[in-house]
């Protein structure tokens, strides 16, 4: 039981980790976007 609390603990941070990556790609790109519309 406790490795499997330990794997899901590991999946949950994993995501967590690829859901912020993800979301400062979004950022990026939509900054990027808004420089290059505003030029």
């Amino acid at each position: 039981i406790a490795y499997q609390q330990e794997a899901h603990a590991l999946e949950k941070k994993t995501s967590n980790i690829f859901r912020e990556i993800s979301g400062t790609t979004a950022q990026r790109q939509c900054l990027t976007s808004f420089s290059y519309l505003s030029h």
